[in-house]
């Protein structure tokens, strides 16, 4: 989830990401997985914007492994 997030926000990721993941099941040796991200709202934020996502990872019959929430800072 972090390397899409920073991906997508960059600088804005790393100087101000947040994070809050909750595991919902079992990912086994040499199973792929695919993360996901949504963008949910953006509110100000000093001088900047605060983008919040809804994130989450699954395999690849669709099982979801990780979901959660991250936000990151945005010009």
């Amino acid at each position: 989830v972090a390397q899409v997030m920073l991906d997508h926000f960059g600088i804005g990721f790393a100087e101000g990401g947040k994070m809050s993941l909750k595991l919902t099941n079992v990912l086994w040796v040499d199973e792929d997985v695919t993360t996901h991200g949504k963008i949910r709202e953006s509110e100000p934020e000093g001088t900047r914007n605060r983008v919040h996502c809804d994130v989450w990872s699954e395999k690849v019959d669709g099982t979801r492994i990780l979901i959660g929430a991250a936000s990151a800072l945005e010009d």
